[in-house]
């Protein structure tokens, strides 16, 4: 079923790893691994070792009002 397979390649593709150590910056997410971080979204995506299909996220810098849910 599509909806199945959909949701399994959202659950490959979430980090699974602790994301604190790059609060601030853009991580590209391969088979839930970071592979790269940088500042900017732009320059992480042109490092040489990001794929296309790499999942990037900005990881939220942790401040007071910073709220997860």
């Amino acid at each position: 079923m599509v909806v199945d397979e959909i949701k399994r390649e959202q659950d490959e593709s979430m980090p699974r790893e602790d994301l604190v150590p790059f609060a601030g910056q853009w991580v590209a997410i391969r088979n839930g691994k970071v592979i790269a971080s940088d500042l900017d979204a732009v320059s992480l995506r042109n490092r040489p070792e990001v794929e296309p299909d790499d999942l990037l996220l900005p990881v939220p810098d942790q401040g007071p009002d910073l709220l997860l849910l």
